[in-house]
């Protein structure tokens, strides 16, 4: 079985991950191809950049979150062939701004942090292989390449496990910052002041990272280009969503 017909198998172009994401099967497409039609934002490479990734998965700001390469099953079954694999492309990975790495040969799926070139680890440290099949569970595999995204970075390989930090010298800062503002009941204060300390206080311990961050969203109002809706759009696909993945419904009811 070729590399296309594996690629093909798994996916079509493009294909939706909720409304989060969209997986683009590329073929013979390049990545300035990509950028000069506007289906990637954000980057800067050499006009001479002709490199051809197999598949990508972009958010809705048309950044690379995830950068897919495929390979025979013949050219994956050691590893030394699987090493192989991963260092033919991590390099351009890195170059996209990639956050996610994977190759794959349609059965396995390695994941990797192009930012250390190291495996990405799960929370019981084993290597992470889930598979990306778009077509299947979509909400599922949306969740956990945000969980990955904010876990990984230049120096973290592994998700994180989130652990209990006392939180008191936050939450007084904050609600003397509330109580200069006005809201409509006491019940709207309470629910601002939550998800305002929430916000603010796992960015300030790196779980909430990059663009998920308190200071990467608040950086957005110096952009003379995004009005106050797109800013309040970027905190509520963000982090208001990533917020939500880490603290179900259904735990805060049991905790209640």
């Amino acid at each position: 079985m070729s590399e296309q017909t594996i690629q093909d198998d798994l996916y079509s172009q493009p294909i939706q991950i909720l409304d989060k994401y969209t997986c683009l099967s590329l073929g013979a497409t390049t990545v300035n191809d990509l950028i000069k039609t506007g289906k990637l934002k954000n980057l800067k490479l050499s006009k001479n950049f002709g490199k051809k990734p197999d598949v990508l998965i972009v958010n809705k700001n048309k950044e690379v979150v995830v950068f897919m390469e495929f390979k025979k099953p013949e050219e994956f079954d050691t590893e030394t062939k699987i090493q192989k694999a991963i260092d033919q492309e991590i390099h351009v990975a890195k170059e996209v701004n990639a956050e996610i790495y994977i190759v794959s040969d349609g059965d396995t799926f390695i994941w990797i942090n192009p930012k250390t070139k190291n495996r990405i680890i799960d929370e019981n440290g084993n290597e992470v292989d889930v598979q990306i099949i778009p077509k299947k569970e979509t909400k599922k595999l949306a969740e956990y390449i945000e969980k990955v995204i904010f876990s990984i970075d230049d120096t973290n390989d592994s998700i994180l496990k989130i652990e209990d930090i006392d939180p008191t010298d936050l939450a007084k800062k904050s609600a003397v910052i509330l109580k200069k503002m006005t809201f409509a009941s006491a019940k709207m204060a309470l629910y601002t002041f939550v998800e305002l300390f929430l916000f603010k206080y796992l960015s300030d311990i790196n779980v909430l990272r990059n663009s998920n961050s308190f200071e990467e969203i608040y950086k957005l109002y110096s952009d003379d280009t995004r009005t106050d809706a797109d800013v309040l759009g970027a905190y509520l696909d963000g982090p208001r969503n990533t917020m939500r993945l880490l603290f179900p419904e259904g735990l805060i009811k049991q905790q209640l």
